[in-house]
């Protein structure tokens, strides 16, 4: 009878876990490779078109080493990464995608200047709501951390991408 009242709580326990998983660490891929993108308007905010290809509209790309993948990947996946607002412009200056023996498996869109990011798989960590006493609602903020943008602004700064913030 005991372990009939712990069963529900075992559950909880390992749905609270996956849901805090890092989709990118989880992915098996060889290589991840940054672009600076030069979109310039809200109808080309694709990364990846519907046949998997990678648009065209990128300046330059840079693969980044075990090191700096690693870091990116921990960054993405960290609750303190996220937790401001973004405004709704979303026009994308950083493309990160996440390469298997070419094919490409993740790909994430980052806008330096509404300070929001796109991923194609939901990221756990940044789903963190706000709660709004006068009106009695939550409001998410999903937008990047002030850490997380520097940290993003350092790697664009040190491989010369056109879009750095501080």
């Amino acid at each position: 009878m005991r372990n009939f009242f712990l069963f529900p709580f075992i559950i909880l326990a390992l749905t609270a876990s996956a849901q805090q998983r890092n989709p990118f660490a989880d992915a098996k891929c060889d290589s991840v490779v940054i672009y600076d993108l030069r979109i310039t308007n809200y109808a080309e905010i694709k990364l990846v078109d519907n046949k998997g290809r990678l648009t065209k509209l990128f300046r330059k790309s840079v693969k980044l080493n075990d090191n700096e993948s690693k870091a990116l990947t921990s960054k993405l996946a960290s609750k303190e990464s996220y937790g401001e607002g973004t405004a709704s412009c979303f026009v994308p200056h950083l493309g990160i995608v996440y390469y298997h023996n070419g094919q490409i498996i993740h790909n994430i869109a980052v806008c330096m200047d509404c300070n929001a990011l796109k991923a194609d798989v939901p990221i756990p960590a940044q789903n963190q709501k706000k709660f709004d006493k006068r009106n009695n609602i939550y409001i998410p903020v999903d937008g990047l951390s002030k850490s997380f943008r520097q940290f993003l602004s350092t790697m664009l700064k040190k491989y010369k991408f056109s879009h750095s913030t501080v």
